[in-house]
């Protein structure tokens, strides 16, 4: 898997807020962005979910809550983390050169990737 680095966003709200975008990119070739992949491991006696964080970090904002089974697109690493993109239509498996922040209508964030596994691509 190609990894991406991730550049920082700042938004102000009062205080600053780090916000670090999912980047796609397709590695110069004419190659998908991102992976197609399931959230899979979670035990269902824990939390049952997997949290979708603003950030490649456990602090990262909790933006939402996926589980077992859900489907996403795997488009950026940061260690251990994964950057995500998920819903329909996305328009994550088309080429994209040069690398870019993702803006399309689906939601993206980061996840631990230990409960993310690639099934295509």
């Amino acid at each position: 898997m190609k990894k991406v680095l991730a550049t920082a966003a700042f938004l102000s709200v009062g205080i600053l807020q780090a916000d670090i975008p999912v980047m796609i990119d397709s590695g110069g070739e004419d190659l998908d962005p991102c992976s197609l992949a399931e959230v899979r491991g979670l035990d269902p006696r824990g939390d049952g979910f997997l949290a979708v964080r603003g950030e490649p970090n456990g602090n990262g904002a909790i933006r939402d809550k996926l589980h077992n089974g859900d489907k996403v697109w795997y488009c950026d690493e940061a260690g251990k983390w994964v950057g995500i993109v998920y819903g329909k239509n996305c328009g994550v498996s088309s080429p994209v050169n040069p690398p870019k922040p993702y803006s399309g209508s689906c939601k993206s964030g980061w996840v631990f990737g230990k409960w993310v596994t690639v099934i295509a691509g």
